[in-house]
């Protein structure tokens, strides 16, 4: 179903009243792909990717990108300002930028977040890059270990559990608590693997 526009015109944000309402908010069912549908109409990308006030053509760099094709395929036709600025730290993008640049944009950004080289957000980025090089260079090894160690735990208390209900109840009711302690442990810390790179 096709938004109403004159009633999308007439409302406001609540948070942000000067920005756009987004266009695809109301209509059902309301999904992520509604609304990443949405902000390709609004963003004023025109099928391109757009980094604050400038159109930039992505498309032979989608395999390159060391966190993944993913993110950028499905970001085509909108603006990428606040996730290309959150997650790119070390300055390398920036300096990739100039050579898929196609021309300024004519439209205003919808968002109301700035990223001024005095304001808070650069000023964190930072003090954040200073303090990197003080991480410790195993916390990768660690990570990997707890999780998998987790998952072993899933993999073996869920049999024992079954077994555990044949035998005595509250020997299975342990055993399930204690099994979907470790499941709900494991799939937090899958999340993690969501954000490495597929490339």
């Amino acid at each position: 179903m096709a938004p109403d526009t004159e009633q999308i015109e007439r409302r406001r944000q609540r948070s942000f009243p000067p920005l756009e309402y987004p266009i695809f908010r109301d209509v059902a069912p309301k999904s992520a792909q509604n609304w990443i549908k949405g902000k390709r109409v609004q963003d004023g990308a025109e099928d391109l990717w757009r980094i604050h006030d400038n159109l930039y053509d992505l498309t032979d760099f989608v395999s390159a990108h060391p966190g993944g094709s993913e993110w950028i395929t499905v970001t085509k036709g909108t603006d990428i300002t606040e996730a290309f600025e959150t997650h790119h730290l070390k300055g390398i993008a920036e300096t990739l930028l100039p050579k898929y640049l196609i021309r300024k944009t004519t439209k205003p950004r919808n968002q109301p977040f700035t990223f001024k080289e005095d304001g808070f957000f650069r000023t964190l980025k930072l003090k954040v890059m200073a303090q990197l090089p003080d991480m410790p260079k195993d916390l990768r090894k660690k990570s990997d270990f707890v999780t998998d160690s987790l998952l072993l735990a899933v993999i073996v208390l869920s049999p024992l559990s079954c077994w555990g209900w044949r035998e005595n109840f509250l020997l299975g009711a342990t055993l399930t608590l204690l099994n979907s302690f470790f499941l709900c442990s494991v799939i937090s810390c899958a999340h993690n693997y969501f954000h490495r790179s597929d490339s």
